[in-house]
Formats: C-alpha cells, sequence, structure tokens
C-alpha cells in the first residue's frame, strides 16, 4: 500500500468529523476505511480525506434528503 494513510482518529480530527460519525458512515457504506489492521484500527487514504472534505462523497446523500423531504 503506497501513500499517506491515517487513523480513524487524525482523520476525525482532520476532516472535522467525530470518530462516532466516520463509524456510523462505515455501518452505512457511505466511508469505508481504505483498509483495516489485523488488530481492528481503520486506515482512511488522503485521498477519501480530500472527497470527504469537498464534499464529493456526501453528495448522493444530500440529494436524496432532499427529494424525500
Amino acid at each position: 500500500m503506497k501513500g499517506v494513510y491515517y487513523k480513524i482518529g487524525e482523520f476525525a480530527r482532520l476532516t472535522g468529523y467525530s470518530t462516532s460519525t466516520l463509524r456510523d458512515y462505515e455501518r452505512k457504506g457511505i466511508l469505508l476505511p481504505h483498509h483495516k489492521s489485523p488488530y481492528g484500527y481503520r486506515y482512511y487514504s488522503h485521498e477519501q480525506y480530500e472527497q470527504l472534505t469537498k464534499g464529493i462523497l456526501l453528495k448522493p446523500i444530500t440529494e436524496k434528503n432532499k427529494d424525500s423531504g
């Protein structure tokens, strides 16, 4: 694996999302960790950081909520 990876706590601080929100996104299939260690640590990529901070990942969710509301 090449690139920059962040543990969930680091990723939460960088993005402004709480670790519980990131875990919730994982449960819902919105944002899965890039990979998990054998010990269960979640790692997120720098690309995921860029997508999340630019709203790319959440755009379909907000559009879905607009349609249902």
